[in-house]
């Protein structure tokens, strides 16, 4: 009996034995884990730090001095695969206030941690975030202005920075978009800056965008009847005095606006032609304007001014024409502003005796037709005419 007894309690210890060592030390890692917080409230990073001398105490016992030789390569190598056997992982490091609960799980490599003999408990581990610093929130914009500048709708943001601050001096501001702007348009200005930066002067930012409105800006007519009739006045008499000061300058002689004249009416060189010319009245108008998303175009538009007046061609005695004839006198880039008033520069319109023709449809094919392609054409002819 008693030989029984001792056998069984032989087997017992046996057995205690071998699961101990078939089950090595078991770590719970909460007691070996500890979690760094750093930077600015709202805006802070963490990490967790293992404890990695411990654990090796705890896994590898103490390491050999220098002098063992193999013992201490041996060791080296197993502290080695240790800290690869045991790595943490995070569900979020940045953008952290202080309160907020910091999760961490510690990943294991079974295969590792058996071949070192020990194993490990409670690897979901999390923290209290704290000892964050509180910031100072400072408005990026404080010293921003946005102009728009142009004629819409192909206005262009500018943005300045006018900032002192050691911070806000150094920050870049986009607008987005910044071209081809109209009246009404959003403008979205976004802050571009080192985070380490602000991190260092204690700033978070209260928004890193600010919308922009477009406003007030002078635009090009687009349509007739967005010229006004004094604007129309002023046009029909610097029509009128750029063909009566080409007329006279070119002289009713031998060679002058009678010559030039049958050229183009007549399709003739009578270089003894000689002219009377009527009132100039106004026949009608095409205005041009730019079919393109963006300006790529001579102008943004073109208003054609037609004038037109009872004209006599003779030579040598004989009338050769006597009729109405018809002179296009284009002016360009009308702009409608704030006021509602139309601006346009007189002093570039343009006649020449090539602009003159025998109907309206004439002056259409040669000084309107061409430019279709690039242009939509809106007509506006007098009755009379």
């Amino acid at each position: 009996m008693k030989k029984k007894a001792m056998s069984l309690l032989l087997l017992c210890v046996m057995c205690l034995g071998l699961l101990t060592a078939c089950g090595g030390k078991t770590l719970d890692m909460q007691n070996y884990a500890s979690a760094v917080f750093d930077g600015l409230d709202t805006k802070g990073s963490a990490m967790v730090a293992l404890d990695y001398d411990k654990i090796a105490d705890e896994v590898l016992g103490q390491a050999p001095d220098l002098a063992s030789g193999d013992k201490l390569l041996q060791y080296t190598a197993d502290r080695m695969a240790l800290e690869m056997a045991l790595q943490c992982q995070y569900d979020r490091v940045n953008d952290l206030s202080n309160g907020d609960t910091f999760h961490a799980t510690v990943q294991v490599n079974e295969e590792k941690a058996k071949e070192l003999g020990f194993s490990v408990k409670n690897t979901e581990l999390q923290f209290t975030v704290e000892g964050l610093r509180e910031p100072e929130i400072i408005d990026a914009f404080q010293d921003v202005e946005v102009k728009f500048v142009g004629c819409a709708p192909y206005a262009e943001a500018d943005v300045l920075n006018n900032s002192r601050d050691e911070f806000l001096k150094y920050v870049d501001f986009v607008a987005e978009p910044a071209k081809n702007l109209n009246n009404g348009d959003t403008v979205t200005v976004t802050a571009h800056y080192s985070e380490s930066r602000a991190e260092e002067y204690g700033y978070v930012l209260q928004s890193d965008t600010r919308e922009y409105t477009v406003e007030g800006l002078d635009s090009y007519v687009t349509e007739f009847s967005q010229i006004d009739q004094e604007t129309l006045a002023a046009i029909e008499q610097q029509g009128k005095d750029l063909i009566e000061g080409q007329f006279a300058y070119s002289g009713n002689k031998s060679g002058g606006t009678g010559y030039r004249l049958s050229i183009k009416l007549l399709d003739s060189y009578d270089y003894s032609a000689t002219f009377t010319c009527g009132e100039l009245t106004t026949a009608g108008y095409y205005l041009l304007n730019w079919k393109g998303d963006g300006f790529g175009g001579r102008t943004h538009n073109t208003l054609v001014t037609v004038l037109q007046a009872p004209l006599q061609l003779q030579s040598d005695g004989t009338t050769t024409f006597d009729g109405t004839a018809y002179f296009a006198i284009p002016f360009y880039d009308l702009v409608r502003n704030a006021e509602g008033k139309t601006d346009v520069n007189l002093s570039k319109g343009e006649y020449s005796f090539d602009q003159s023709a025998t109907s309206l449809d004439q002056i259409y094919q040669e000084q309107v037709m061409q430019f279709k392609a690039n242009y939509y054409v809106e007509e506006v002819l007098n009755s009379a005419a």
